[in-house]
């Protein structure tokens, strides 16, 4: 039976020494957040979560996945991030458009709408997402190897404190393009909308695998190549990751930061937009 953000037990282990799977560092990930003992201190917007950092598919799609169970601003959510063939980006959000990822990248957006999405775990290293809403049925399959174990066995040692300064962080995302093959990556930058972001990743996994229907069709195999893609500083790495991290951005200010969660719009809007259109469809 698949497990869900909400039914699943907190794993115990059999040895101190032996490793969680994904599902379990997660699902554990959920428990503290719940409790409320896994958002740090500051006066910045602070979230702790997990998720996709981006999925390419041979036929242009490229998908993301953030789910945040600790937001700073009061309300966890899940999103889903769909950049298109020709080039525009969608963003699914189970919360208002202005408390997810829409506040940071609005202004890259084609449409962003309020909707639900369900995360569900096969088996321990399986996840599906789903969005109804746009007949999005999408599964990942993570794995281990030399590099990411390495990488978390180090990440693991050292506080988060000192990975503050871009400096640091541009530092560790160097190391991942050596190690993991990413291509170019920054951890640290600003997003369409202005704000200043700091990612810092506690753990990673490679996805070894990944399939998905959009609109009721099928996107294609996995693909390392092709353009690059982007959302303000954010770059799509070319190897495939699962990351559990923390993620910091500047508080707005309406003097610095676009306050808008669709391209185009004048202000924030709390209704739902246009769910894009299928893999095949045709745009204006």
């Amino acid at each position: 039976m698949p497990t869900t953000t909400a039914s699943y037990p907190i794993a115990r282990l059999a040895s101190p020494h032996a490793r969680r799977s994904p599902r379990d560092l997660v699902m554990a990930l959920e428990h503290g957040a719940r409790h409320g003992d896994v958002l740090p201190d500051g006066d910045d917007e602070r979230f702790v979560g997990y998720g996709v950092i981006g999925v390419r598919f041979a036929s242009g799609h490229v998908l993301g996945l953030r789910r945040w169970p600790a937001s700073s601003l009061g309300t966890a959510y899940t999103s889903v991030w769909h950049h298109t063939p020709d080039g525009e980006w969608y963003f699914h959000s189970d919360i208002a458009s202005e408390l997810a990822c829409p506040r940071y990248a609005g202004a890259a957006a084609r449409a962003a709408d309020t909707t639900p999405i369900r995360l569900a775990w096969t088996d321990p290293w399986t996840l599906v997402v789903e969005v109804p809403e746009a007949a999005m049925r999408w599964t990942v399959s993570l794995r281990e190897t030399i590099a990411t174990r390495l990488f978390s066995a180090i990440r693991a040692r050292v506080p988060d404190r000192w990975l503050a300064s871009g400096r640091a962080l541009a530092a560790l995302a160097a190391g991942a393009r050596v190690s993991l093959g990413t291509g170019p990556v920054r951890l640290a930058g600003r997003m369409p909308n202005g704000q200043r972001f700091r990612i810092i990743p506690r753990e990673l996994w490679v996805i070894g695998a990944s399939c998905a229907e959009i609109g009721g069709e099928d996107v294609g195999a996995l693909a390392t190549r092709g353009p690059a893609v982007a959302l303000g500083d954010f770059q799509v790495p070319r190897r495939p990751l699962f990351a559990i991290a923390t993620a910091r951005f500047d508080a707005f200010d309406p003097a610095r930061h676009l306050a808008t969660t669709t391209r185009g719009q004048k202000e924030l809007s709390r209704g739902p937009t246009p769910a894009p259109p299928s893999a095949g469809a045709a745009r204006p």
